[in-house]
């Protein structure tokens, strides 16, 4: 386990006297560095109120770097962060450091926030968990990125939404053969079947809901695919006939569906339209490249 951290400075590109302009933590300063670039551009697109450091960001025209300015123990860092901030003059940070890029300091336990989630807000799953944010819906003494806030209390996503889930690398799943051979008794035809079961709990706790990860991402474990996996010869989607993107964009419009969240429950909602892709993205991105869910709300 590493054990150290870092702080970093971020600066125009083109400012050959590197002058820090936001001072952070991260373990991997050069992801951070792109999420920054990420946020502001979805804050952007969003309309989301902007921070000191995007408005910088923008006027930087996104041309920004990292240097590391000190490397340090984990149980170090908040206090270096806080005194690197007292150092350096013309920041664009807001808080006086030391809060882990939330900019708030919660006061309740991960303990008993995992009481109030559980008890309030009733999320599911990490995606579920985010929706939520998104749509603000979670209070404001709970944190919205639990994970960094109780860093050092945190056990998994399971643990914290009281739903018991356990990271598939983590747990013991039945062999590939074993576990096909169970599935094949329940006679489902679709993938969206087996997902609807897997979202109802009807699944075995020794099957992972997401076999094709699990059982695809190493090669020893021998997934073959769907068709083989269920035990039913499952169209390819090079073979299927979906609509073309404006006749897909208008069923979008009809179903009232504006969120990717909102078309994948409509996808294993059972009532699916078979010429609706449930992985539009890649569908339509074979001959529209670069396209984004935004633009498939976009009717002109």
């Amino acid at each position: 386990m590493v054990d150290n951290t870092y702080i970093y400075g971020l600066y125009v590109l083109s400012d050959k006297d590197k002058t820090i302009r936001y001072i952070g933590k991260s373990d991997n300063p050069k992801k951070r560095l792109k999420r920054h670039i990420y946020n502001t551009k979805y804050h952007i697109k969003n309309k989301k109120k902007l921070t000191h450091k995007e408005n910088w960001i923008i006027k930087s025209d996104f041309n920004i770097g990292f240097i590391v300015i000190e490397e340090c123990k984990k149980d170090k860092w908040q206090i270096i962060e806080q005194e690197l901030i007292k150092k350096y003059n013309h920041l664009t940070n807001t808080s006086k450091g030391g809060d882990g890029g939330c900019g708030v300091k919660y006061t309740i336990s991960y303990e008993d926030c995992k009481k109030y989630v559980k008890k309030y807000i009733k999320s599911k799953s990490k995606s579920d968990w985010y929706d939520k944010v998104r749509n603000k819906l979670i209070p404001q003494h709970i944190p919205k990125n639990p994970r960094e806030v109780f860093k050092c209390s945190w056990v998994s996503w399971g643990d914290f939404l009281g739903t018991g889930k356990i990271c598939d690398n983590y747990v013991n799943y039945l062999p590939y053969e074993d576990a096909k051979l169970i599935i094949h008794k329940m006679k489902l035809t679709k993938v969206t079947d087996f997902k609807s079961k897997a979202k109802e709990g009807l699944i075995p706790n020794n099957i992972p809901n997401r076999p094709d990860r699990y059982y695809g991402k190493d090669k020893n474990r021998g997934w073959l695919g769907w068709s083989d996996f269920l035990g039913c010869e499952i169209t390819q989607n090079q073979k299927k006939v979906f609509y073309e993107l404006k006749e897909f964009k208008e069923k979008l419009n009809t179903l009232n569906i504006k969120k990717m969240s909102d078309y994948r429950k409509y996808c294993v909602s059972g009532k699916r339209d078979e010429r609706m892709p449930t992985n539009p993205l890649t569908i339509y991105g074979r001959k529209y490249k670069g396209i984004r869910w935004q633009d498939f709300l976009l009717l002109h």
